[in-house]
């Protein structure tokens, strides 16, 4: 991170950066989600993240604009909301909306493209509401407390196979990027990664 020239504290000096993507999930994820935020919000303003939407943050954003009703998975899955929604943290409120209304649910370049969640090869890039909630959700198989850590790796990876063999490989080489499954280590599919670590 220091190496890219991102801003960690206000005692940073600002260099010439490459950008970094956010894969997103950074509400909901980690013990520090308000400081979090404000550290993707002031790289962002300062240029040097460009951050994608996931379906965490579809979620809580969707729940702040009342797009959702509250509901039982909000304490289970989504802690963000609660600490959004309390007037002490207003200004994390704000920016977080600042944050949702620069990110992209992908970036497309003529080398790779990246986007949050795995999807089959047709709704990537693409902008309607289908194609949308496909690139930010995917389901998969959840933790099995019956199973080993390797056998449940192995049912995740064997629901992700099917989008990747024979199709992602021949789409012009490129590089694709996609975060939302936690895996033991990032996982290489091809020219695909799953950079998601949990």
């Amino acid at each position: 991170i220091n190496e890219n020239g991102i801003i960690v504290s206000d005692n940073d000096t600002d260099y010439t950066v490459s950008k970094i993507f956010i894969v997103q999930d950074y509400v909901d994820k980690g013990y520090d989600i308000l400081n979090t935020i404000e550290f993707i919000y002031n790289n962002t303003k300062a240029g040097k993240i460009l951050p994608l939407i996931g379906n965490h943050e579809n979620y809580v954003y969707k729940r702040l604009k009342g797009e959702v009703k509250p509901s039982d998975i909000d304490s289970k899955f989504f802690d963000s909301v609660l600490l959004l929604e309390d007037p002490n943290n207003q200004k994390y409120k704000e920016m977080f909306l600042s944050l949702i209304s620069v990110s992209k649910v992908f970036y497309r370049h003529k080398n790779f493209c990246v986007n949050h969640a795995p999807c089959e090869l047709k709704y990537l890039g693409k902008l309607d509401n289908k194609s949308l909630k496909e690139q930010r959700n995917f389901m998969y198989p959840k933790f099995d407390e019956t199973q080993s850590l390797e056998e449940n790796i192995k049912s995740v990876e064997q629901s992700i196979r099917p989008l990747v063999e024979n199709k992602y490989n021949t789409y012009n080489s490129k590089t694709f990027v996609w975060g939302h499954v936690a895996m033991k280590n990032y996982k290489k599919f091809d020219n695909v990664y799953m950079i998601d670590t949990g």
